[in-house]
């Protein structure tokens, strides 16, 4: 979720029986930190809201809480900081880091495992914008010109810069061997995020 001081947001969140994670991005990494894990603070406890039933009937919903939420950091910014408000507010402060929003995803990938290799139990995931070929191109207006998609490249995304197969291979098996190390270090898989919290069941009426 992009938008972490929205109250609704974080309470769809409290609801939903899956992780969801909270951006700490933005030029002020202290005030990003400290929203985020705000609003994983308040995603985590009941919430009490106006809805819309399966039936189509307006009525009061209730969520029990999600506890299985989590920060998300820019690849090119220190985790320190997000991990510094997160253990502030008494929350698991573990990280998943955005490699797409980094000016080289490959290299930021890179550090992440390196990070993860020398033990760092802080870094619980990244995210990676990955397809065929490398790169991006424009989406074309089809209703304007509709022989244009004849005229995209194939295996060329049309929305995000992605990085390359053989990369996503590549940075795939070293973040592997850094966990596989990061294990051996620790002699726990806990630390690999091979466990944790099972995702609570929700209600709502």
């Amino acid at each position: 979720i992009g938008s972490s001081q929205s109250r609704l947001f974080t309470q769809l969140a409290s609801g939903l029986s899956m992780p969801v994670g909270f951006a700490a991005l933005g030029a002020e990494a202290d005030a990003a930190s400290e929203a985020a894990a705000a609003a994983i603070a308040s995603a985590a406890k009941p919430h009490p809201f106006i809805g819309v039933s399966k039936q189509g009937v307006a009525g009061v919903v209730h969520t029990t809480g999600n506890a299985d939420c989590h920060a998300i950091v820019c690849g090119d910014a220190p985790v320190e900081t997000a991990v510094k408000y997160l253990a502030d507010a008494g929350l698991c402060s573990r990280v998943m880091v955005d490699c797409s929003a980094a000016a080289d995803q490959a290299a930021s990938a890179k550090a992440a495992a390196a990070r993860v290799s020398a033990g760092g139990a802080e870094v619980a995931g990244v995210i990676l914008n990955s397809y065929l070929k490398a790169g991006a191109q424009p989406h074309p207006p089809l209703d304007e010109a509709p022989d244009a998609a004849a005229r995209l490249e194939t295996g060329v995304s049309i929305s995000e810069p992605c990085i390359d197969w053989d990369t996503t291979h590549a940075v795939l098996s070293e973040l592997a061997a850094a966990v596989k190390a990061r294990r051996a270090a620790t002699g726990s898989a806990k630390a690999n995020g091979a466990s944790g919290p099972a995702a609570k069941k929700r209600r709502s009426r």
